[in-house]
């Protein structure tokens, strides 16, 4: 299966590409449809035009490309490793530090 997201690929350039989706889960990761992603502005750009100073925590030595972004976002459980106990198929969850990707695997926490 294909997994759709944006990827800025060059200096002021974002695609949505395919690539293709892990076909196992590790036993703690749960594999979601995403809904939305959040977008912060001010990190997207600044990541987009390839602009070191990326975050408040640290100023980059080397710009590469290409960079995965996102944040947040939610969508539906539709997959879960054998050791994920709290979590099913069909859940509505948050992502934290996901990607802009159609479907994200993720740590079950």
């Amino acid at each position: 299966m294909k997994n759709r997201q944006i990827v800025f690929t060059a200096p002021n350039k974002a695609e949505l590409i395919a690539t293709d989706l892990a076909k196992t889960l590790a036993a703690d990761q749960i594999m979601v449809k995403m809904a939305y992603t959040a977008v912060s502005a001010g990190t997207e750009r600044s990541n987009l035009i390839g602009d070191p100073n990326i975050s408040s925590l640290e100023v980059l030595k080397e710009v590469k490309f290409p960079r995965e972004l996102g944040y947040s976002g939610s969508g539906t459980v539709t997959a879960t490793g054998v050791a994920v106990t709290g979590i099913v198929p069909g859940d509505r969850v948050v992502v934290h530090f996901g990607k802009h990707r159609q479907y994200n695997i993720v740590n079950e926490r």
